[in-house]
Formats: structure tokens, C-alpha cells, sequence
């Protein structure tokens, strides 16, 4: 396929049925994102423990933040990607994609570095009684060591869909979501993973 057929959804398409290509799979593809929680909350669930099912929710602002940072930095930088595909500015192109990403990678792990040097206090911030301070900073830690990749996995899902392609962003999303559903028991089956296995699956 030649570049401006790759290009066509955002070169010579109609601007109606553009915006509907572009956008159902982006809806498909944020909705899917909710059964992140949705299969963490299960299987947790399953544990019997109001406080390590209590944690979940309470590290939720944490990793909001964390989906927040990564959509800065896409929608920033798929923004200016799609201007300069339009222009066919193919170094500038590859140039501004790279940095994007970089910057995202580079801003997740000062979040890393930062989330667990102060950990004790954003738990606290968060609310954690003696029940759920234990849960939650195990959680806290582990998914604070993930951030990078985390955030930078945001962003490639904007840059992605900036490339016309929101599609192949909605699949991958899709491939995420199946291997969570499927690692996700395997990795709690012994109890003392439970808390290293979830982060690491997101």
C-alpha cells in the first residue's frame, strides 16, 4: 500500500465518514479501558478481602494521573503529527512521533521515581487507613515502577490514531484487554502475587 492510500482517511476521505472511521473505534477503544478495572475488581473480588478490594479503588486517582499524563502528551503530540503528515513533511513527521514518545517515557519515569520516594505520603493523601495501607503501598510501588511504560503506552495510542489508523490502536487495546482477562487469575492464583501481578499486567 503507497502512502497516500495509507494516507486516506485523513488526506481525501470525506470529512463525515472520516469522523465516523476515526471516531467509533476511539469510542470502542476508551469503553474498553473501563473493563480494565472491571476484570481487576473480579478477580480481587474473588479474594474475599474487603481490603486489598478496597486498595483498588483507592489507588484509582493515581492511576488516573497516570492515564491523564499519557493522553497530554498524545493528544499534544498527535496533533502536531497529523498537521505535519498532512503537509507530508515525512522527517519532521518521524521527528515529532519520536520525541512524543520519548518525552512520555522519560515524564513516566520521573513519576516512577517520585511515586515511590513518596509513597507514605500520596497513600495518605489518598485516604489509606491501617486496614488498606499495607495493599495499597505494595499496589502503589509496583505500579509506580510500570509508569513509564504506562504512560508511554497512552500516548502510542494517540500517535497511533493520528495516524489515521484508529483501528489498529482499537485491536491493540483489544490484545491488552484479552491477555489482562488471561493473566490476570494465573498471576493471582498465589495470593502473595496479587498485588505484583495486576500492576504489571496494565
Amino acid at each position: 500500500m503507497n502512502q497516500k492510500n495509507e494516507n486516506y482517511w485523513l488526506l481525501d476521505a470525506p470529512v463525515t465518514k472520516a469522523i465516523w472511521h476515526m471516531a467509533i473505534p476511539m469510542m470502542l477503544g476508551m469503553s474498553i479501558n473501563i473493563i480494565y478495572n472491571i476484570t481487576d475488581t473480579f478477580f480481587i473480588g474473588r479474594l474475599n478481602d474487603t481490603a486489598a478490594l478496597a486498595a483498588i479503588s483507592l489507588l484509582l486517582p493515581f492511576t488516573t494521573i497516570l492515564m491523564a499524563i499519557g493522553n497530554l502528551f498524545g493528544t499534544g503530540g498527535s496533533t502536531l503529527f497529523s498537521r505535519l503528515l498532512g503537509s507530508e513533511n515525512t522527517d519532521r513527521t518521524k521527528q515529532c512521533s519520536a520525541t512524543t514518545l520519548w518525552l512520555s517515557f522519560l515524564f513516566g519515569l520521573l513519576t516512577a521515581i517520585i511515586s515511590i520516594i513518596f509513597s507514605n505520603y500520596i497513600i495518605r493523601l489518598l485516604g489509606a487507613d491501617s486496614n488498606t495501607f499495607a495493599y495499597v503501598k505494595q499496589y502503589l510501588i509496583f505500579y509506580g515502577m510500570g509508569a513509564p511504560f504506562i504512560i508511554a503506552n497512552f500516548t502510542l495510542e494517540q500517535l497511533i490514531r493520528g495516524d489515521g489508523k484508529s483501528v489498529e490502536s482499537m485491536i491493540g487495546m483489544m490484545i491488552s484487554i484479552g491477555a489482562n482477562i488471561i493473566l490476570d487469575p494465573i498471576l493471582m492464583l498465589d495470593y502473595s502475587l496479587v498485588f505484583v501481578g495486576q500492576p504489571l499486567l496494565q
